[in-house]
């Protein structure tokens, strides 16, 4: 967010019932939030159309008849059971749970449209630094390449191991960090899909049993130049570490640039070709 933006007045309060229709899939730490949020009208431009639970029986098209948005904060599984079929009934996607556009099966059989599924930047910045960089080298065959690596830190339970000391236990593609880690691999794939790809991004796993905060560090070499951000989040109560308490506002921020007419996020559907980062559109 640019300092002029960061100053901007705060926004009117939205009345019950106006503005775009937002239905919450999952009550969780980051969906119980974004459920107060949008109760209390602070969500700029929004409503709350409803809130399914991940065991909500019932057919999907019936359950998001009147929802414009469908934030899905509920895990791989349920973003596997209703993305698909939101996209295909019109209805666009904020996707929280983006660790299952690892899974080949899930992004094969995801519709084109003519709904679209968004990913929020989460709880990291700087995509569009990121994202331009890796763009300039699109058509450049020659020259060194570049690098993306992420070094994640985190308590020892949210990751699901135990530890005395920092010991990392994980080092592989964005790809197989999300299919080992599925709960705590959002980060990594959000930053793959604005750069080099799921295949292409390199991410370190840390458990750290001194962490009070979870911490994201990302370095990329290019031609063009090198980078490096830092980030330390406060975690989100009741998430076990796994969620950041930043997180449901920059889905409150993706939400309220919805409403107001221009995009954000990380669009990644409908598809314009089978790589996976051109499958996206950065827009953070």
């Amino acid at each position: 967010m640019n300092a002029v933006a960061a100053h901007r007045p705060q926004p009117a309060r939205a009345r019950a019932g106006a503005g775009l229709r937002v239905r919450l899939l999952g009550v969780g730490a980051l969906g119980g939030t974004l459920a107060g949020l949008l109760r209390a009208g602070d969500v700029a431009g929004c409503s709350l159309a409803g809130v399914v639970r991940s065991t909500t029986a019932g057919r999907p098209a019936e359950l998001l008849r009147g929802t414009e948005v469908l934030v899905e904060a509920a895990g791989a599984e349920a973003a596997r059971a209703w993305v698909p079929r939101a996209v295909e009934a019109g209805v666009d996607v904020v996707l929280c749970s983006c660790g299952v556009l690892a899974d080949p099966e899930f992004t094969r059989d995801l519709p084109e449209g003519p709904g679209r599924v968004l990913v929020p930047s989460g709880a990291i910045g700087g995509l569009d630094l990121f994202a331009a960089a890796a763009r300039a080298l699109d058509g450049r065959p020659e020259g060194p390449p570049a690098s993306v690596v992420l070094t994640t830190t985190k308590r020892p339970a949210a990751l699901g191991v135990e530890a005395d000391r920092p010991v990392e236990v994980f080092r592989g593609s964005a790809r197989a960090a999300a299919l080992a880690h599925p709960k705590t691999a959002n980060v990594a794939v959000a930053l793959a899909l604005a750069t080099l790809g799921l295949d292409g991004v390199t991410v370190v796993m840390v458990a750290d049993p001194a962490a009070a905060m979870t911490r994201h560090v990302v370095t990329m070499a290019s031609p063009l130049g090198d980078y490096e951000l830092s980030v330390a989040n406060a975690v989100a109560p009741g998430s076990g570490g796994r969620t950041s308490a930043v997180t449901p506002w920059s889905v409150v921020t993706l939400l309220e640039s919805l409403a107001a007419g221009h995009g954000a996020g990380l669009l990644v559907a409908p598809r314009r070709g089978t790589d996976s980062r051109h499958d996206t559109e950065d827009r953070t």
